[in-house]
């Protein structure tokens, strides 16, 4: 009977160590298309202190788990994946077009920014000694300036000898 009670209080000892052990979990991050952030491993009640993520042409927001705002301040205690929130950021910049107007055959050049999805303003027509202009060319054709910008684009003048 000492025998078997002996045994019986060296496993519950064991148990009890067991139980006390550092629990680890792990925590993964989906960066929704942003740079990687590594996995962490967080012991048992710890707090997370992770990495922010960088996308191009966006403001990070913070982490979510399950759809919802997850808290830095509260302990970890399960295996979880925190999934980045992310908000478009414009700016000036990333919501206007350059458009380059070339006056003549010798590289002088003006250049105006636009908003994208606006029309852009007819410039007055420039003056050439010796010629007359025939209009600001897209490519080969004569610029509609009630055409919707959407992409950086050059206009040419076109000159007729007198």
């Amino acid at each position: 009977m000492k025998k078997n009670k002996g045994i019986l209080i060296i496993s519950i000892l064991m148990l009890i160590l067991v139980g006390c052990g550092k629990k680890e979990y792990l925590v993964k991050f989906d960066s929704d298309g942003g740079t990687a952030i590594s996995d962490k491993v967080v012991l048992k009640g710890e707090k997370l202190t992770p990495e922010i993520p960088f996308k191009k042409g966006y403001k990070f927001l913070g982490w979510s788990l399950n759809g919802k705002n997850f808290d830095l301040n509260k302990n970890i205690t399960k295996n979880i994946t925190l999934i980045a929130k992310w908000e478009e950021h414009k700016t000036e910049e990333s919501n206007s077009v350059v458009v380059r107007f070339y006056h003549n055959d010798r590289g002088r050049f003006t250049t105006e920014k636009v908003i994208k999805g606006t029309a852009i303003l007819k410039p007055e027509d420039p003056v050439k000694k010796g010629y007359i202009f025939k209009g600001w060319y897209l490519d080969e054709e004569i610029y509609d300036f009630d055409t919707v910008v959407t992409n950086r684009i050059i206009l040419r003048a076109k000159w007729e000898k007198q």
